[in-house]
């Protein structure tokens, strides 16, 4: 859990993260108790300013010593240049100082490169992108500028490693340790989300998801693009612009639909949705449908042919997700649920943070259960307006919007 404008006991915004160990009952949770080390424990930051905990992410088994590891993001960090940080799976309460990782000790930090760029904005564990058996990670960027086109986005893949020496960015660069993915345009914003995909092609390595929701796809104004990065052995940097094309042999590139809408605001790895075998994708355009939000779900496919979610909307190669009222935000973040039901095929979350409930802008959240039989079109409310996906999630306080950010964990236990 991230906490990014917490304060140091001086009084400096450092941030801060928590892991909350699982847990068999329904008893509540205080950050205060994972503080003093009873059922967690507390990663404090470092840098003033740094917004450590603005994103936060599981990164799988990263150093190969049977525990699951953490990164969480900073990207105040340096000049807004951006630091991120792993922390190694442990199994004692004792407070982890982010300082402690700087040095190497549980874990490793990641650097950022130039001013601004604010690496780190949006972390996540990637799988095993090379096939190695250590976990990897992603990285955003969506402020860099590669070839000088402003904010146009980098997102770093980092390998997994056993020790706890420093990476930097810069080595990223340079194919050693890990590959830079480069955006395309200036304000693209590729990277603002990132996401592990799971195995979308099918050839045996874990694959990427990158959101540019700034991209004018097709001589569109902000309707935005995803990318699907396939995982890859090599340090060669991968150029969005090439994917772009439909013919590269690296991934290929997700095209939104309407001006404004905002799609690849929010990426997630979605499972096997329809039962093929094949990992799928989960992409949100929040502003879609007057503010409402869309999601659409793209089942996984090899080949580098362009996906267009104007031919997901009509039911090929996926389904779309509507949102209910215009400003609910549908879509502001997603992800993939895993199997909740228990049917055997993995369901999805979505998150509307700016949803009224009692009148108020309390925010939902959206459990949506694989439909099967796939349809054009899945609704999150019927011809009413009453909220029928499979189980919805309601805030009761007006002052914590529910919905900003989803996501999964199989945490009791029960196989769902």
């Amino acid at each position: 859990i991230g906490a990014s404008s917490a304060q140091d006991f001086s009084g400096s915004p450092v941030g801060e993260s928590y892991v909350v160990f699982g847990k068999e009952d329904g008893d509540a949770v205080e950050l205060s108790t994972i503080a003093s080390g009873t059922g967690g424990f507390v990663i404090n930051g470092t840098d003033s300013g740094g917004l450590s905990g603005g994103s936060v992410s599981g990164a799988g088994d990263v150093n190969g010593d049977g525990l699951d590891d953490l990164i969480i993001g900073a990207p105040g960090s340096n000049s807004n240049a951006g630091k991120s940080y792993v922390v190694f799976g442990k199994t004692s309460g004792t407070a982890v100082s982010l300082s402690s990782i700087v040095s190497g000790t549980g874990g490793f930090v990641i650097n950022g490169i130039d001013s601004d760029d604010q690496s780190g904005k949006s972390v996540s564990g990637a799988g095993d992108v090379n096939g190695d058996g250590l976990d990897d990670l992603i990285i955003g960027a969506p402020n860099g500028d590669p070839g000088s086109n402003s904010s146009a986005g980098e997102s770093y893949v980092v390998f997994g490693k056993e020790n706890g020496d420093a990476v930097e960015l810069s080595t990223i660069t340079s194919g050693t340790g890990g590959f830079v993915i480069n955006g395309i345009d200036s304000g693209d914003r590729s990277g603002g989300s990132v996401s592990g995909a799971g195995d979308v092609n099918g050839d045996g390595r874990d694959d990427l998801i990158i959101g540019a929701s700034g991209a004018n796809p097709s001589g569109s104004f902000l309707s935005g693009e995803s990318y699907v990065v396939f995982g890859k052995t090599s340090g060669t940097a991968v150029e969005l612009a090439s994917i772009a094309l439909g013919a590269d042999t690296d991934g290929f590139v997700i095209n939104g639909v309407d001006d404004y809408d905002y799609s690849g605001s929010s990426v997630s790895g979605a499972g096997d949705v329809n039962g093929d075998g094949l990992d799928d994708l989960i992409i949100g355009a929040y502003q879609g449908l007057g503010g409402a939000g869309e999601s659409y779900v793209v089942f996984g496919k090899a080949g580098g042919d362009v996906v267009e979610l104007s031919t997901v909307v009509a039911g090929t190669g996926g389904f779309v997700i509507k949102g209910i009222d215009g400003g609910d935000e549908s879509g502001k973040s997603v992800s993939g649920a895993g199997d909740v039901n228990g049917d055997g095929l993995d369901d999805l979350i979505i998150g509307a943070p700016q949803a009224e409930h009692g009148g108020d802008i309390v925010g939902n959240s959206y459990v949506v259960f694989s439909p099967g039989t796939i349809p054009l079109i899945v609704g999150l409310a019927d011809e009413g307006g009453n909220p029928v996906s499979d189980a919805s999630i309601f805030m009761e306080r007006s002052d914590a919007p529910l919905g900003f950010e989803v996501s999964f964990s199989g945490f009791d236990g029960d196989g769902n």
